[in-house]
């Protein structure tokens, strides 16, 4: 499975619980650098998950970003499969 088939099986899946939109980051020049792949709000709380594929790390800025976004008081995780992804929502 590729990242991108990743991202579309997990925003699939996040639209698909209550009171949640999500949306996949399409990176650029004019974007950010180290903004999580997923970005997206769920029972009114802000949601960002960095996607990896195999034995891929996040990088040092990604992990920066998601730290930025627990000590907002958001969620930040790192997933490698859509089973990932589940879990955080199983824990909140």
């Amino acid at each position: 499975m590729s990242e991108s088939d990743l991202a579309r099986a997990c925003v699939k899946w996040l639209n698909n619980q209550p009171k949640s939109f999500f949306f996949k980051i399409h990176g650029g020049g004019c974007q950010m650098v180290g903004i999580s792949d997923l970005l997206g709000i769920c029972n009114g709380r802000f949601v960002a998950i960095e996607l990896k594929i195999g034995k891929n790390k996040p990088s040092k800025i990604q992990k920066w970003f998601l730290g930025e976004v627990v000590k907002c008081g958001g969620v930040g995780a790192v997933c490698w499969s859509l089973e990932d992804v589940k879990k955080i929502f199983r824990k909140e």
